[in-house]
């Protein structure tokens, strides 16, 4: 009996060990300085799932060291259970690109509408989708329909949330940029240079709520009307430079 539980414990703290060793060294080759980004975003992720799998390893193999029975059957569950998983899967990984189409389709209509992105309201819709694909995998598993109805509850729950408080902060913001371009639309002249605080460049379009700015440097930089309304700005063209300084509203 004694060995049996020296067995036991000796499976969990190995697979805890091995855990922490072969995650470190994931985490070390994939997040090395210099090298790929993209393999530097997702170590830690990578890592973490390396160390799981073998802590579960090591869970299971102390639970075959102390109650055989208990997982004589597993394997053949795990076998029939394979094509409701692979289901679960599609829909997890489907609801997840889906979350990632509309949620940049929603950024770039904002940017065309408003001259700038909401990274808040994409990443809202994105989860959105996603959580929408957990619950449905969730029902081809077989999870009880309360648990999943009070998940569906809390999508529903925290997106409704979200919109207001997007709808909210977000409207009073675009409201301001709004009201701000209209008393600056004599001033902005497409064409002419814009110098305002470390912004320096040519005037190019006027957005609903913000100005593109075409800097030295060839690259674009839309800036919020309230911004220019809140500080001395100075507009020159060919023939005539104007300096304003606008009241903060």
């Amino acid at each position: 009996m004694e060995a049996k539980w020296i067995g036991v414990v000796a499976a969990v703290v190995i697979g805890f060990v091995l855990g922490l060793i072969l995650s470190a060294l994931v985490r070390r080759i994939l997040g090395k300085p210099g090298g790929d980004p993209k393999l530097v975003e997702v170590a830690p992720v990578v890592a973490s799932l390396v160390f799981y799998i073998c802590l579960i390893a090591g869970m299971w193999t102390a639970l075959a060291i102390s109650s055989p029975d208990a997982v004589a059957d597993v394997p053949e569950k795990i076998i029939n259970s394979i094509p409701n998983v692979v289901v679960a899967l599609i829909l997890v990984l489907g609801a997840r690109v889906l979350g990632s189409i509309l949620s940049v389709v929603v950024g770039q209509s904002l940017e065309a509408a408003t001259g700038r992105r909401n990274p808040a309201l994409e990443a809202g819709v994105g989860g959105v989708v996603l959580g929408i694909g957990v619950v449905l995998a969730l029902d081809q598993l077989g999870v009880s329909t309360t648990i999943i109805n009070i998940m569906v509850a809390g999508i529903v729950f925290a997106a409704s949330l979200s919109f207001a408080l997007l709808v909210g902060f977000g409207g009073r913001s675009v409201a301001r940029d709004i009201s701000a371009g209209r008393a600056l639309r004599n001033t902005l002249v497409p064409g002419a240079t814009l110098r305002a605080g470390i912004v320096e460049g040519e005037i190019g379009a006027l957005n609903p709520v913000a100005v593109e700015v075409e800097t030295d440097g060839a690259e674009t930089v839309h800036v919020p009307y309230h911004l220019l309304l809140e500080s001395t700005i100075e507009v020159s063209n060919a023939e005539q430079p104007t300096e304003a300084s606008p009241t903060a509203q």
